[in-house]
Order: structure tokens, then C-alpha cells, then sequence
């Protein structure tokens, strides 16, 4: 009898923590890649391969092109705001090359491929090349791209959302 006790007490004090009621129930949906695109992007970090040479000694040596000459001090504030009616701007930031310069510098629109691997920005009936998304979660962007200005090397940059 009282092993059948005891037990009944360990189930009347264990049953309340084992089934009581909690908001765990509720499922968690991720979010999209589109959701996570909304918002605006700082580039913090850019490379680009192969090699360049920037100094003119003909050596292709600087890859860090974010902390490099091709990367100004007022370049490294700008944000590029995706809103989720698929437009997007590039915003100067707070620091501007040119005090001139308007604020937002470019607007368009911008899509995802069917696979959602590959963002494409439109801009003054201008399709710039892909940029390919090589990781992006609700934070950190990492993708890849070309450039007109460098045929044959890829632009790789992350961008932090701010």
C-alpha cells in the first residue's frame, strides 16, 4: 500500500509539469526569403576575385576591396532598402561623397528567380546583373555577382541589416 501511494503522489505532483499548457504548441513558421530580404542593408565586407592591382605596380595583389580605394568612407554607409512591394532604393546614409548628391541615389524594383537563389534589381529600364545569394538569414547577407566595371571577376559582399 504504500509503494501505491507513493506513486500516486509522484504522478499527482509530475503530471501538472508533464502535461500543463504552454504557448510550445504553437508552430513557427519561418520566414520567407523575401520576408528576410524586407529592410534596409549595409554592405560591411566586399572581395573580389581574381586579384586587381590597384597601386600600378602590375601586380594583381588586393582581393579586400571594401578596405581598399574602391570603397570611400561615405560609401560605407549607404543602404540599399528593400520594401516588400518589391521596390527597392540605395540610400546615400549619413555621409555623402558629394553634399549635392541626392539622398536616395537610385530606385527600381527587385525580384527573386523561381528557386529564390537570385535577386535582380531594375532600375531606369536597366536589368543589373544577378546577384546570387550564397547565405542570408534575418541578419547577414552573403552573395556573389558580376560587374560591368570588372568583366570577368565576381564581386563577393556581405551586408548586415540594420
Amino acid at each position: 500500500m504504500k509503494n501505491i501511494t507513493k506513486f500516486l503522489m509522484i504522478a499527482i505532483f509530475v503530471s501538472p509539469v508533464m502535461f500543463s499548457c504552454t504557448d510550445d504548441d504553437d508552430p513557427i513558421v519561418p520566414q520567407t526569403v523575401d520576408q528576410k530580404l524586407v529592410g534596409s542593408w549595409k554592405v560591411t565586407a566586399a572581395t573580389i576575385n581574381p586579384a586587381i592591382d590597384l597601386d600600378g605596380d602590375s601586380i594583381a595583389e588586393t582581393t579586400d576591396i571594401y578596405n581598399s580605394i574602391l570603397f570611400s568612407v561615405c560609401d560605407k554607409d549607404d543602404l540599399t532598402i528593400y520594401s516588400s512591394d518589391y521596390t527597392y532604393k540605395e540610400d546615400e546614409g549619413a555621409t555623402k561623397c558629394d553634399p549635392s548628391d541626392p539622398q536616395i541615389s537610385e530606385t527600381g524594383t527587385w525580384g527573386l528567380n523561381s528557386t529564390k537563389t537570385m535577386v535582380t534589381h531594375t532600375h531606369s529600364g536597366i536589368v543589373d546583373p544577378p546577384i546570387v545569394i550564397v547565405s542570408l538569414t534575418s541578419t547577414t547577407l552573403t552573395a556573389s555577382t558580376t560587374d560591368a566595371s570588372f568583366p570577368g571577376y565576381t564581386i563577393s559582399f556581405t551586408m548586415a541589416k540594420q
